[in-house]
């Protein structure tokens, strides 16, 4: 099952989406001059995750000013935090989503390259935050990422 879970997340059809253009050290000195001060991260190799969540979970994520969206990215090229580079990310639900930001309630993510969305069931993401390892946020009850009070949407199945 959570092979069938993580082949859809990776291989199923998604839609193409354009970041930033700019080549690497651009787009690092561009992020730089914009988000001095701020908490940011460049990424690369990157997917929106637009997840399904029952009516009662995107409401408890609605009233925090989120939405049921993630960010997974395969390469990170800079954290301002200082945190490791190696291995991918999966960010916190997203606030507001522009052009090639990501902006969730941790940082600002700056999109480079292309990149895809696509919809992921909640039993999904779970098998995804699974191979994560060093998770940022503390999974529910439920099993639901980033951690939503009351979340009922993952049965466990």
């Amino acid at each position: 099952m959570a092979n069938k879970l993580l082949e859809e997340v990776f291989y199923g059809p998604a839609l193409v989406l354009p970041g930033s253009g700019l080549a690497d050290e651009p787009l690092l000195a561009a992020a730089r001059d914009e988000f001095e001060g701020s908490k940011y991260c460049v990424v690369r190799e990157w997917m929106i995750l637009d997840v399904m969540v029952g009516e009662s979970d995107e409401k408890l994520i609605s009233e925090r000013g989120l939405q049921p969206v993630t960010l997974y990215a395969q390469r990170v090229l800079f954290d301002s935090t200082g945190k490791g580079l190696s291995g991918f990310r999966l960010t916190g639900f997203l606030r507001q989503f522009e052009d090639c930001f990501f902006e969730t309630d941790e940082m600002v993510y700056v999109l480079g390259g292309r990149g895809f969305r696509k919809y992921v069931s909640m039993p999904a993401l779970s098998e995804l935050t699974k191979g994560y390892g060093a998770l940022r946020h503390r999974p529910s009850p439920h099993g639901c990422l980033p951690s939503i009070e009351g979340c009922t949407s993952w049965d466990g199945n």
